[in-house]
């Protein structure tokens, strides 16, 4: 592959895939296009919280997603967030450095991969709950494998005990946003991913043009 930085500079990127990388990348791929065909995905979802407050009395208004809406992002996302799974979004992004030495795209990597674990610098909020500081990540995992994926007692009793309620539209709209955040690093690893397997032609990274053909600009 071919690197350009729009300048005339451009740096030939080799690296070996194992068989077994091959059928996990293209497989990360599959999975990755049933999701953006989802219909949650592809007609967008609601996922916003307003507070007015008129007379001394404050109201919400809350426009999220429905019960079917979520259902089917957890069921796409399933296999990306699992670590354990064969196409996780973590097993990836390892497959992907093994091949990567282009400072570019090691950081374009390490970035997605902080960003799909909802590092506090790609969050840019701050909640608080009972004056403590929550760890958006691990309050994410806890409401997936509490009530979404296995319904893990433990999982439910941490949220109870830092006082957060799940059904708040409030913490429902960040933990939303918290997943979607998932989708958008989702995208940007899944490009470079096609373009590695042949099944795209080229991806834009910081300016710069990944490309399979070396002629490609």
């Amino acid at each position: 592959m071919t690197l350009d930085n729009g300048e005339g500079d451009r740096a030939l990127i080799g690296g070996e895939l194992s068989d077994a990388d091959v059928v996990t990348l293209n497989r990360f791929l599959d999975q990755y296009e049933d999701l953006v065909e989802s219909k949650p995905v592809r007609d967008g979802v609601d996922c916003e919280v307003t507070f007015s407050v008129r007379d001394g009395r404050a109201t919400v208004n809350a426009k999220l997603p429905t019960r079917d809406e979520l259902d089917i992002l957890f069921q796409r996302l399933r296999l990306f967030v699992l670590q354990k799974e064969r196409i996780s979004f973590v097993n990836v992004c390892t497959i992907l450095r093994k091949q990567f030495t282009d400072l570019r795209l090691v950081q374009l990597i390490r970035d997605q991969h902080a960003a799909f674990h909802n590092h506090p610098d790609h969050v840019g909020s701050v909640l608080i709950v009972n004056q403590a500081t929550i760890d958006h990540e691990a309050m994410l995992m806890d409401w997936i494998y509490g009530y979404q994926f296995h319904g893990e007692d433990e999982r439910r009793e941490r949220l109870r005990r830092m006082g957060i309620d799940v059904n708040s539209p409030l913490i429902r709209q960040n933990l939303v946003s918290l997943l979607l955040n998932k989708h958008q690093a989702l995208t940007i690893i899944a490009a470079v991913v096609a373009v590695l397997m042949g099944r795209a032609a080229v991806v834009d990274i910081h300016g710069a043009r990944l490309s399979r053909d070396p002629s490609t600009t």
